[in-house]
């Protein structure tokens, strides 16, 4: 599932696109908010298709190699491997996953030449070669090898990695969050023994909420948050600051202003975190500066409003 930084940074990415695009309208940027998360469902549901799409290729391999006159044993029993894998039951015999598979961009079936590319480098794999010493490996050893099989590919095949950061754009920003669903997915189908398909948020209305009141604020309060800017940071021309900066800065803001249960601390360590992802190498030090004086000056105006333990320290 996604945790709140993994939401602001979806947030700030639909809001920083949006302005590029002119476009002002909350509900448009909501929209296509949306349309991301969707695309990080699907894509998540592609990768948990993985090991079924992989197998089914091989029994293809398979196959071709039992009809040679002379078929070779080996390539045979390396193709087998996954045949009969519990997990790949499990993806193969789920109603749920086929349905938020229907109309996906993303498809295995496209992929045949990355599959046979991924077979072979994995061949030379020692964790591999370790499992195909088990003529019958148990469930143990079989989810055991999936969740090494995973860090493979998300750690060094970069044919696969390759691949991916080619048809799925925010990869880089998504990848810690898929391995953790899909191991997830993997533990916890192997203990049900049905495929577990993993929420995207840990509280849907929750979290849903916390992003449609940060878009929706940071969009409409842009003009007013822009103006306290100008105030703080007068030495500074606005006109020149990173427009990235001001989109985090503004966000910041928000969660200053409209989320009472976020301590003002939490909030302006995420952002800072984010300026050391997505703008310059000094911009951190900057946004702490003016996010700090901003606190000060929304505080000593009674604008900010956190009541709990803890959450105005600094």
């Amino acid at each position: 599932m996604l945790a709140r930084r993994n939401l602001r940074i979806k947030a700030f990415q639909t809001i920083f696109s949006g302005r590029a695009k002119g476009e002002t309208e909350p509900r448009a940027i909501l929209k296509e908010f949306n349309q991301n998360i969707d695309l990080f469902e699907k894509f998540y549901c592609h990768l948990l298709m993985l090991p079924s799409a992989l197998a089914h290729y091989l029994l293809s391999e398979k196959d071709f190699e039992l009809s040679k006159y002379f078929p070779d044993k080996e390539k045979i029993r390396e193709s087998s491997f996954l045949e009969d894998n519990l997990f790949v039951s499990y993806i193969d015999s789920s109603e749920p996953l086929e349905k938020l598979l229907k109309k996906s961009p993303y498809d295995w079936k496209n992929h045949g030449e990355l599959l046979e590319k991924i077979f072979k480098e994995l061949k030379s794999t020692d964790f591999y070669r370790d499992y195909l010493v088990f003529d019958s490996p148990n469930a143990k050893q079989q989810e055991e090898f999936l969740l090494t099989f995973y860090g493979y590919l998300f750690e060094t095949c970069t044919v696969f990695q390759d691949e991916v950061t080619d048809i799925y754009y925010n990869w880089d920003y998504d990848v810690f969050s898929f391995y953790q669903m899909l191991s997830d997915s993997l533990k916890n189908s192997f203990k049900e023994q049905k495929l577990f398909i993993q929420k995207i948020y840990k509280d849907e209305e929750e979290d849903y909420d916390f992003v449609k009141v940060l878009i929706e604020r940071t969009t409409t309060e842009s003009q007013t948050y822009q103006k306290i800017l100008r105030e703080i940071a007068k030495s500074w021309d606005t006109e020149r600051i990173a427009k990235v900066d001001i989109i985090l800065m503004e966000m910041a803001m928000t969660e200053f202003l409209y989320f009472p249960t976020i301590p003002l601390k939490v909030t302006i360590n995420e952002y800072i975190d984010l300026a050391k992802s997505f703008s310059t190498d000094k911009s951190h030090i900057f946004i702490n500066g003016v996010l700090d004086k901003t606190k000060d000056l929304l505080l000593t105006e009674g604008k900010i409003k956190k009541e709990g333990r803890g959450l105005r320290d600094n």
